[in-house]
């Protein structure tokens, strides 16, 4: 998933992503890459590693417990203006996410961090006042500071796993869990104070102090150990978009369309879906609560699916979860449901959008990591341009056309990617090939005779002769 302001989200990253979010998905420095090859001295106990990505974890949450179920009510405490700040806050992200490169080198990792979620927590404070041109302005620089936010996110986790024997994967699970918890905490949290009869500005006040909170223990973050060949300087931003511009053309065209697709979704997620629901914050809470534990289930169903099966049924049962949804959206709004009828499309869309994150994840960290850290960006950069551009499109469009877009978007985007495991087979058979391990049961003789490699009919294994030529990159270790 691409990293994004909030991980919904996927996710993701995602950042997201990246919600986004994604952030962990960005590739080592060569520097880095080669000393992975080493045997390191470790710097840090296990116990010292799991401390400093679980406090790190801990700050993310309360941050996003107060960014991420804010956003979930601008257009509802903002009818216009809500939108507007939608879209500055993820056109500042897809120029904060070609921007974080080049400006990492002029603060420390923990230092961008903070000065990086003090414009979160400045945005959710902004809601309280109001001041429109403060509140969009806050929404702006946001978008701004949140590709630097992830990046160097990122970069501590990685210099954390670098300097212990935990393994990455252990450390990036435990940032995740608190992290992706921090949508459900903030609903409950806010069901609570309208529950025990607090007016609604009570609820932002809250928020805000929660972020308050989070930036302050975000000044106590360790210091991550520095890797001796951690590069001491960042390509520049020149560089930096022509190699942006020069990887857009080895993208497969059905990324391009998952990235604008993700990023028409994500508005009617967290833009259009809340205004259909109600006006009451804590039925809209109660609706994002279903989202998020959806979402956070669905994450691990997506992975077993892929193992399962391969792209083809991870594709296809994406899709189909995908019309579903906007189809139900569309429908209970056009027959004025009650509130909590909205609780079913909220369950399956949190499937939906942590799909959305999971296939452009394998997709792009399996199949084209040669190029995984400039396409991730790349992919970051269409989606927040996708957002931001739906955001105002839904101030002058009806939700239905909006929604019904997503479904054209994800039909092409299904088509073209159906095309490309056509013509690319092994690639299709990819997960069955790491899952299933089968033996090679084709003799050397006959290995001789057939002129090398050839798969299975059946299974789509690579049979004997593999490795005798050259074909798409797989590390089987990291992708089990």
């Amino acid at each position: 998933m691409a990293a994004a302001p909030q991980a919904s989200e996927g996710a993701v990253l995602e950042a997201a992503e990246l919600q986004d979010t994604g952030a962990h998905e960005m590739l080592l420095p060569d520097a880095l890459d080669a000393e992975q090859g080493r045997e390191r001295k470790h710097t840090l106990t296990t116990s010292q590693q799991y401390f400093r990505v679980s406090y790190i974890g801990l700050c993310f949450l309360l941050l996003f417990v107060a960014y991420g179920t804010a956003q979930n009510f601008l257009t509802t405490l903002f009818p216009t203006a809500g939108y507007v700040s939608m879209f500055l806050i993820y056109a500042g992200f897809a120029i904060g996410s070609v921007l974080a490169g080049p400006l990492m080198p002029y603060l420390s990792i923990v230092r961008w961090i903070v000065v990086s979620a003090l414009a979160y927590a400045f945005f959710v404070a902004t809601i309280n006042f109001d001041i429109l041109p403060l509140f969009l302005f806050a929404s702006f620089q946001l978008g701004l500071f949140a590709g630097p936010l992830w990046l160097n996110e990122g970069m501590y986790v990685v210099y954390v796993a670098q300097a212990g024997p935990a393994p990455m994967g252990t450390l990036t699970s435990i940032f995740l869990s608190l992290f992706s918890s921090s949508l459900a905490v903030g609903c409950i949290i806010v069901i609570l104070i309208l529950t025990l009869g607090m007016p609604e500005a009570s609820v932002m006040i809250i928020l805000s102090i929660l972020g308050a909170v989070a930036c302050v223990l975000m000044l106590f973050i360790p210091t991550p150990p520095r890797p001796a060949a951690a590069p001491d300087s960042s390509p520049g931003f020149i560089a930096t978009v022509r190699s942006m511009a020069t990887t857009v053309r080895e993208i497969p065209a059905f990324v391009h369309v998952y990235a604008v697709q993700q990023g028409f979704n994500q508005a009617v997620s967290l833009a259009i879906m809340p205004t259909l629901i109600s006006s009451d914050l804590e039925k809209i809470s109660a609706v994002f609560l279903a989202y998020s534990i959806s979402g956070t289930l669905a994450s691990m169903g997506w992975g077993l699916l892929f193992d399962a099966r391969g792209y083809r049924a991870l594709l296809l049962a994406h899709a189909a979860i995908g019309v579903a949804v906007f189809a139900i959206i569309i429908a209970f709004a056009q027959i004025d449901v009650l509130w909590w009828w909205f609780i079913i499309p909220g369950v399956i869309c949190g499937a939906f959008d942590q799909g959305n994150q999971n296939m452009a994840t394998i997709v792009i960290t399996e199949h084209l990591d040669r190029i995984a850290e400039v396409t991730l960006c790349v992919y970051r950069v269409i989606y927040s341009v996708a957002v931001a551009s739906s955001s105002l499109l839904a101030l002058y469009l009806p939700y239905y056309v909006i929604s019904s877009t997503c479904i054209v978007l994800l039909g092409v985007a299904v088509t073209l990617f159906l095309r490309y495991l056509t013509a690319h087979p092994d690639i299709g058979q990819h997960a069955h090939r790491l899952t299933k391990k089968q033996p090679v049961t084709t003799s050397d003789n006959e290995h001789d005779e057939a002129g090398g490699d050839h798969l299975d009919e059946e299974t789509g294994d690579r049979m004997a002769g593999a490795a005798d030529k050259p074909g798409p990159h797989v590390d089987v270790e990291s992708t089990l």
